[in-house]
């Protein structure tokens, strides 16, 4: 199993075994009352890579840690599909390969301005870490420089 795709977005949502995300990419929230709701979603795409991983339970962990390290959230799941013995060996028959979560973190309490990491555990591997900067002032965000196009 692995982590296709991690994003922090405006919303992420899962419809028909879809990921849909708005305003992906997020690294920077301005919070003008601290302490306040963090109001981003994680949008994750796992993908399975065999008959092994539909057979398997797997666990996803996100762990949301402040500047010190110190633990603000985590959010736990675990899944498996069942299979039916006859669809071990044909892939054709095999499940859609890839899996949509949605993390809601809109409503994480953040105390205080900083950097904060959100680290994706999948099987007690960590696939991915995400930072996000809280700022008090809007005004401090940072808007990303438009490439050059020739």
């Amino acid at each position: 199993m692995k982590l296709a795709m991690s994003a922090l977005c405006d919303r992420a949502t899962v419809r028909d075994n879809l990921l849909n995300v708005l305003g992906a990419g997020i690294t920077q929230v301005a919070l003008q009352n601290l302490p306040g709701p963090l109001d981003v979603d994680l949008g994750l795409l796992f993908r399975a890579e065999g008959p092994d991983d539909f057979n398997a339970e797997h666990a996803v962990v996100v762990d949301v840690r402040g500047e010190d390290d110190q633990q603000v959230a985590e959010v736990s799941m675990t899944w498996s599909w069942a299979m039916l013995p006859d669809t071990q060996t044909d892939a054709k028959s095999l499940p859609s390969p890839h899996l949509p979560v949605s993390v809601p973190l809109r409503h994480l309490p953040i105390a205080a301005t900083g950097r904060y990491t959100i680290r994706v555990k999948l099987n007690d591997e960590v696939m991915d870490s995400l930072d996000v900067v809280v700022h008090q002032d809007p005004s401090r965000l940072v808007a990303p420089t438009p490439l050059a196009t020739s």
